[in-house]
C-alpha cells in the first residue's frame, strides 16, 4: 500500500482534480489503492474525489478477477464517489463502448 500512498500524494498535491482508478486486474489491489486513498484523507484532513471504474462482460459481469461479494462490499465501504462501467466485451467484436 505504500506505493499507492506515495504515488497518489504525488499527484494530489501536484493538483490534480481527483483519483480515477480504472483496469485493477484483482481486488486486492484496488482495495490497496482505496485503503491508500483514505489514510491520505485522514493524514491531510481533507476529502479526495476518487471514481472507479470496471469493464463489464457481455452479460454484464464485471470482469475482475477475485470480485467476490465480500470483496465489492470493501470497495462500497470505503465510499468512492462514483463506480460506473467503461467498455463491455462482446463476443461478435473485442471492445464495444457503452455509453
Amino acid at each position: 500500500m505504500a506505493a499507492f500512498t506515495e504515488q497518489i500524494l504525488d499527484l494530489w498535491t501536484a493538483g490534480v482534480d481527483a483519483i480515477h482508478l480504472v483496469y485493477y486486474a484483482d481486488s486486492k489491489n484496488l482495495l490497496a489503492a482505496l485503503g491508500a486513498i483514505a489514510e491520505l484523507e485522514s493524514k491531510l484532513t481533507c476529502h479526495i474525489p476518487t471514481m472507479i471504474t470496471f469493464d463489464l462482460s457481455h452479460d454484464g459481469a464485471i470482469l475482475f478477477r477475485g470480485a467476490t461479494g465480500s470483496a465489492l462490499g470493501g470497495i462500497a465501504g470505503l465510499q468512492a464517489d462514483r463506480v460506473g462501467t467503461g467498455n463491455v466485451w462482446s463476443r461478435k467484436r473485442n471492445r464495444a463502448s457503452v455509453t
